[in-house]
């Protein structure tokens, strides 16, 4: 109970001395090469004729880390003299690269946050490196490594070099399909530009892994089912998996294909004076009850265009105006054919 009793007043001696305020008089800035001392004072938001304590200390200093100039920073004062003591972070001197056969120079320089003649930092650096493993991934080349290397130099500066193990491309080696009833596997995989790796393509492939090969093929798969009759058709999600290895991929497409649907009642309406629409049937190029295809929509549209301007009406607009009835599972379709605006080529003298 006494222990406890002589704690109490060395308790609130300790919390008054962290919690005192010392008057300013003078501060003294040591180890600063390129900042000048001002923008030291301002960035730390300190001066002299203050009063400062521990906590007004260390968010001076955070404040100094904070601008990204410095590696370390110590401050401390005593009998009105404050002292901040700096160490600079480096200028990158020279970024070199070292091993890249896939991917230019020029792309890096673009993409990382590290340039020539900028302030260094290990932040950076981290953050470049995993940018161009980013960069070596979207390309299909998993494995790649990244080593970077930093060479001191006179005048606090650095040079940087990434020295790169690009690895291999990374293949293909299943391609699967969920949720298709209409059409198989094999069907679908010749829709897509992604193929399997097989030991006899040796040139000209798409058998290495491409995101944006990937997007291109649900576009296509779209199409595909747009030309069969599956206007509702979905690719619900393409889920890619690297295998143990990392040499290549599994790639799986889910796909919703919905109901199938058929050509319903199909016309064509003229707001244009003169213009019989009944005499344009001829250049429908689909029927009732035939499976809906865009392409024959798209080039309907085509040939419409061509047999109006050739009865002399150059300047026409002409509007597909869809109906989906979902009940009876049909399209119904009327080609709208408007005037439209009048567009002359400018002539020279």
């Amino acid at each position: 109970m006494r222990q406890r009793l002589f704690s109490i007043p060395l308790l609130i001696m300790l919390l008054s001395s962290a919690s005192s305020a010392e008057d300013v008089r003078k501060i003294e800035v040591k180890g600063a090469m390129r900042i000048e001392r001002d923008t030291i004072l301002a960035q730390g938001n300190i001066h002299p004729g203050d009063d400062v304590n521990q906590e007004k200390i260390d968010e001076v200093v955070q404040r100094l880390f904070d601008t990204g100039f410095f590696q370390d920073v110590h401050i401390h004062i005593r009998k009105g003299l404050l002292t901040i003591d700096v160490k600079e972070n480096p200028i990158a001197s020279n970024i070199i690269f070292e091993g890249n056969t896939q991917v230019d120079d020029e792309i890096f320089t673009k993409e990382l946050g590290l340039h020539r003649g900028k302030i260094f930092t290990y932040g950076k650096l981290r953050e470049d490196v995993k940018l161009i493993s980013d960069i070596y991934r979207l390309k299909g080349f998993f494995t790649a490594k990244i080593t970077p290397q930093i060479v001191h130099q006179d005048q606090n500066r650095v040079s940087v070099i990434f020295k790169i193990e690009e690895g291999h491309s990374t293949g293909v080696q299943k391609i699967l399909f969920f949720g298709n009833r209409a059409f198989s596997d094999s069907v679908l995989k010749e829709q897509i530009q992604t193929e399997e790796t097989k030991w006899y393509r040796f040139w000209g492939g798409h058998d290495s892994y491409d995101p944006d090969r990937l997007s291109y093929d649900q576009e296509l798969l779209r199409n595909f089912y747009l030309r069969n009759g599956y206007v509702d058709f979905e690719v619900k999600s393409v889920i890619t998996e690297l295998t143990k290895d990392k040499k290549d991929f599994y790639i799986t497409f889910t796909v919703d294909e919905h109901e199938r649907y058929k050509f319903g009642d199909i016309q064509i309406d003229s707001s244009i004076p003169k213009l019989d629409a009944s005499e344009l049937n001829d250049k429908l190029l689909m029927s009732k009850d035939q499976w809906y295809n865009k392409d024959l929509v798209e080039n309907t549209v085509t040939a419409l265009t061509e047999a109006v301007g050739n009865s002399g009406f150059a300047f026409v607009d002409i509007t597909p105006k869809v109906t989906k009835n979902s009940k009876d599972n049909v399209i119904n379709i009327t080609f709208d054919i408007q005037e439209g605006p009048k567009v002359f080529k400018p002539t020279h003298e």
